[in-house]
């Protein structure tokens, strides 16, 4: 247990040294970036009303979407850690917030297929306010309604990266969603035990694809040989949250018929937490192998999956 903790608080020691060495880049990225989404947000809504005499009929729905888009541009945060490595950030902040559009997308791909009324107890999910929209309506129309609102905001951001000439970053997104694809449609074929192979290619594709929808267009312009280092700790670190999501979802996923590393047979549910602690343990190890500023990143980041929920009750 006291190596455990040790850990823990090896990784709170650097998020927070990371922290205040570069808040103010940190926050003006942040800045940028959510200034120059909501007018992507603001754009892709003005599309969905072009129609003068559709728009009044489809306002709630349109405005009920603007709302969303307005609350999802937290989801630029993790990300914006990685602005540390650039000189100058306009390029890759431009890059993010078109890019953001196709990862909510996903998300409201996601939220459609598995019915989820709610982000984490913190704010209903679209599928919640088509529900609330037409109560007398089925379910189904409501996730299905999601599904399509999610392909629409993916088409838009493909379409937007292809008018602003980010034919890489476009080219980047389309591969990352052919990627993520298969392992939203392995995930759903799931039934019984697994081998740990199969599911770390599962949470490879799916959440790891899904996670570099939002670091590749970030550091697409540095070196090379650094880029793929980097992006490769970034994918192994995107599958540790899939697992450290299992084990905080372990009950919810046992209702469900959900997916669940601990439910499968590829963690040991009585050790759940010690299970998680080794596996961030390599992480954080190899990521600390990289020359600075990479590895403050890295680190920084690692410690930002909320691990320490985990320091009171480590098996």
């Amino acid at each position: 247990m006291a190596l455990e903790h040790a850990l823990l608080d090896e990784m709170a020691v650097a998020h927070d040294q990371q922290a205040s060495r570069w808040a103010e880049k940190i926050g003006l990225f942040v800045m940028d970036v959510e200034k120059r989404y909501l007018s992507e947000t603001d754009l892709f809504i003005s599309g969905c009303s072009r129609d003068p005499l559709l728009a009044e009929l489809m306002a709630p729905t349109t405005e009920a979407i603007a709302a969303y888009l307005a609350w999802a541009k937290w989801i630029c945060w993790s990300a914006a850690n990685l602005s540390t490595l650039l000189v100058d950030t306009a390029p890759a902040a431009q890059r993010l917030s078109v890019s953001m559009l196709a990862y909510v997308g996903g998300r409201l791909i996601d939220d459609g297929l598995d019915g989820h009324l709610d982000y984490r107890g913190q704010r209903p999910s679209l599928v919640a306010e088509f529900r609330r929209l037409r109560p007398e309506a089925p379910l189904n129309l409501a996730c299905s309604l999601s599904v399509y609102w999610g392909l629409l905001l993916i088409h838009q951001s493909f379409k937007r990266l292809r008018q602003l000439g980010q034919s890489e970053t476009q080219s980047q997104l389309e591969s990352l969603f052919d990627t993520l694809t298969v392992g939203f449609l392995a995930e759903a074929a799931v039934s019984g035990s697994i081998t740990t192979a199969v599911y770390t290619r599962i949470a490879t594709r799916k959440s790891a694809g899904y996670d570099l929808m939002l670091y590749k267009p970030v550091v697409q312009d540095l070196e090379p040989q650094t880029r793929a280092t980097l992006l490769s700790l970034l994918g192994r670190m995107s599958v540790l949250s899939q697992i450290v999501n299992d084990f905080h979802d372990l009950e919810e996923d046992r209702d469900r018929g959900q997916m669940n590393a601990f439910l499968i047979g590829v963690c040991d549910p009585k050790a759940a937490r010690r299970e998680v602690l080794h596996r961030a343990k390599e992480l954080w190890e190899d990521s600390c192998k990289m020359p600075e500023p990479v590895s403050g990143v890295i680190a920084s980041m690692v410690a930002n999956l909320h691990l320490d929920s985990l320091r009171e009750t480590v098996e």
